[in-house]
């Protein structure tokens, strides 16, 4: 649809308002394939299982008994199935 311009100021603000939709389309256009590929990259090293089990060396040499222990020697029910 076509708009009939009388005046300077009004041709003014119609090609503002062109260019500003413009902008709009082409910054929508590049900001959605951005997001996606950032999206797909995106790896923080950060991130840890919240029960990883934790080794740690005491500093005074003494042993230090820790909530994860593994016993070794035992017999598992399920260890041959």
């Amino acid at each position: 649809m076509k708009t009939v311009i009388i005046n300077k100021t009004a041709k003014n603000f119609e090609v503002a308002k062109q260019i500003i939709y413009t902008v709009q389309v082409i910054a929508l256009g590049l900001f959605i394939p951005f997001l996606f590929v950032f999206g797909i990259t995106y790896n923080p090293q950060n991130d840890k299982p919240v029960n990883e089990p934790r080794i740690s060396v005491p500093v005074s040499g003494t042993p230090t008994v820790s909530n994860n222990t593994v016993i070794l020697d035992s017999y598992l029910s399920d260890q041959n199935s």
